[in-house]
C-alpha cells in the first residue's frame, strides 16, 4: 500500500498540493522509505516555484521524516542524511559538538554498510579531521579513494587536499587536483589556482613548467564556470596576482570583461 501511495505521489506534478499528503501518508502509515526520503529533502531544502515559497525549509520535519523511516532504509541514503545533519548542527543543537559528531559517525558507518557512495567521503572527512575517531590520513585517502572509484566527483579533491600539504606528495596532488578538473568541478579550478601560487617556486613543480599565467586561467575558469562565491573568490585571487605580476596579468586582464 505504501509503494502504491508513492507512486500516485510521484505521477503528480511537483507542485501539487495533493502529493505531500499522499508520500506524508507513505511515510507516516507504511514506512515506505522512498517517501520519507522524498520528504525529508524536501522539508531539508525547501520547495520553490521561482520566487514563490511553496514548502518551508524545516529542519525539525526534514529530521521527523529522515527518523522515521530510517530502520527500513536498505539504500543508506536516509541514514547519510542524518549523519549529515548532525555533522552540520542542524539539529540537536543543544548538544555538545563532539556528541554531534559522534552521532554523525554513526549514521555514517551505518550507511557505509549499504554501499552508499556519499558516506565514503563523509568518513574520509572525519578520519582527516579526527572527529568522532583518532586521526588517520591513510584511512581518509582510503575512504577518498573508494568514494571516487563510485563516482563521487568531490572525495577526489579531498584527497588533493591531503597530499597538497607535503611536498613529498605534490605528484599526487597533481593527478587529485586534473581529475577533478576532469569532472568539471568548479572548486578544482580555484583551489588548485592557489595551489600552485602558494607553491611555484618550489623546486618539486620545475618540471611542470606551471608559470602565473597558468593559474591566471584556472581562476579563469573558476568565474567562467561559477557566478557565486567562488566566482567572487578567484577575482579577488586575481586582483592579488595584478599587484605582484602586473606585466604577465596586464596582458590577459581584458579576457575578464
Amino acid at each position: 500500500e505504501g509503494t502504491k501511495l508513492l507512486n500516485q505521489a510521484m505521477a503528480l506534478d511537483t507542485f501539487e498540493p495533493n502529493k505531500i499528503k499522499l508520500l506524508a501518508e507513505a511515510a507516516d502509515k507504511y514506512n515506505n522509505t522512498l517517501a520519507g526520503l522524498y520528504l525529508g529533502n524536501l522539508y531539508h531544502s525547501g520547495l520553490y516555484n521561482g520566487s514563490v515559497e511553496i514548502v518551508k525549509k524545516d529542519y525539525d520535519k526534514a529530521f521527523y521524516y529522515y527518523n522515521k523511516v530510517a530502520l527500513y532504509d536498505y539504500t543508506g541514503a536516509v541514514l547519510w542524511r542524518l549523519g549529515w545533519m548532525y555533522e552540520r548542527s542542524q539539529i540537536a543543537k543543544d548538544m555538545d559538538d563532539t556528541k554531534r559528531k559522534q552521532e554523525a559517525l554513526k549514521y555514517y558507518k551505518l550507511s557505509e554498510k549499504f554501499e552508499y557512495v556519499k558516506s565514503y567521503n563523509s568518513l574520509g572527512k572525519f578520519y582527516q579531521n579526527g572527529w568522532g575517531v583518532e586521526k588517520d590520513l591513510n584511512e581518509a585517502i582510503y575512504y577518498f579513494k573508494k568514494a571516487t572509484k563510485n563516482g563521487d566527483t568531490f572525495s577526489v579533491l579531498n584527497e588533493a587536499y591531503i597530499h597538497a600539504e607535503k611536498p613529498e606528495s605534490f605528484d599526487l596532488a597533481i593527478k587529485c587536483f586534473k581529475h577533478a578538473m576532469d569532472n568539471k568541478t568548479p572548486l578544482s579550478y580555484l583551489k588548485f589556482g592557489e595551489f600552485l601560487e602558494e607553491n611555484i617556486n618550489h623546486s618539486l613543480l620545475k618540471n611542470y613548467n606551471y608559470d602565473y599565467n597558468y593559474i591566471f586561467n584556472f581562476y579563469k575558469t573558476t568565474i567562467e564556470t561559477n557566478n557565486g562565491t567562488l566566482s567572487a573568490r578567484a577575482y579577488y585571487n586575481i586582483g592579488k596576482l595584478l599587484d605582484s605580476n602586473p606585466v604577465v596579468i596586464v596582458e590577459k586582464k581584458q579576457d575578464l570583461y
